[in-house]
């Protein structure tokens, strides 16, 4: 009996040694990462190497609503850089700044049109040309109008019309008016400012016509103002304009 209760004593003792280790190791924060005091309570540490071409050593970026970054779902909070981390914190340091803070994120929301595109191929030089998806919605209903993108061949070949927009944002949504052979959408892509192209969507388009093709995206941690569309239908599949929505 003594023997079989040693035993448990010692199975029980071997649990809470390398429970203490696993649970009560604290995480060490540098020193740089919150010098005043600033933010308090870390939620996460992100591992990600390759954001020191961007960040350098240490960049205090602010306040992040969250999403995917280096493989990894990141919380929002308030992100500072320390290679080779993300530091993520909960709180910033005074009474009513997350309101403040979440209410001026949400008032930084911005909506934009094309300014500029350039296409696979174009049906002319005006009507029916690339520049045709820039600006806002003018063609109202479902039919073969010049004020819309075509390219120049009718049949199913792949094309891709790419759409440049004044200000960069973190991406979280896209909005495309389909007003010809809709469904033609294949795949979406955006490029980032540093020049990383990133696919963002791909699967069936099923706008009706005229519709409104549009894409939910998760926040990009990378400002773009590019997309490129990739289609492919038989006939000519028209764009009318593109919207692109994200966070300043």
């Amino acid at each position: 009996m003594i023997k079989k209760t040693s035993s448990l004593l010692i199975f029980w003792a071997l649990i809470l040694f390398f429970a203490s280790i696993c649970w009560g190791k604290e995480v060490k924060i540098p020193a740089k990462v919150n010098p005043t005091g600033k933010y308090k309570t870390l939620i996460q540490v992100l591992p990600c190497p390759k954001d020191k071409g961007r960040y350098g050593e240490y960049y205090d970026y602010g306040y992040w609503g969250g999403g995917d970054l280096c493989g990894e779902q990141g919380e929002a909070g308030f992100w500072v850089w320390s290679y080779p981390n993300w530091y993520i914190f909960k709180e910033k340091q005074g009474p009513g700044v997350i309101a403040r803070q979440q209410k001026t994120f949400s008032q930084n929301i911005i909506r934009q049109w094309a300014k500029e595109a350039q296409a696979s191929s174009e049906y002319g030089n005006s009507a029916w040309s690339a520049r045709q998806a820039t600006g806002s919605p003018d063609t109202k209903a479902c039919g073969d109008y010049k004020t819309a993108w075509a390219p120049k061949p009718s049949g199913n070949e792949p094309e891709w019309i790419k759409l440049f927009f004044q200000q960069p944002v973190h991406v979280t949504k896209i909005r495309v008016h389909e007003t010809y052979n809709t469904g033609s959408i294949k795949k979406v892509k955006l490029i980032d400012i540093q020049g990383n192209i990133h696919v963002v969507w791909q699967g069936k388009d099923i706008t009706s016509c005229p519709g409104w093709f549009e894409i939910n995206i998760k926040q990009t941690p990378y400002l773009s103002n590019t997309i490129i569309l990739e289609t492919e239908i038989s006939g000519w599949e028209e764009i009318d304009a593109v919207e692109l929505i994200g966070i300043k």
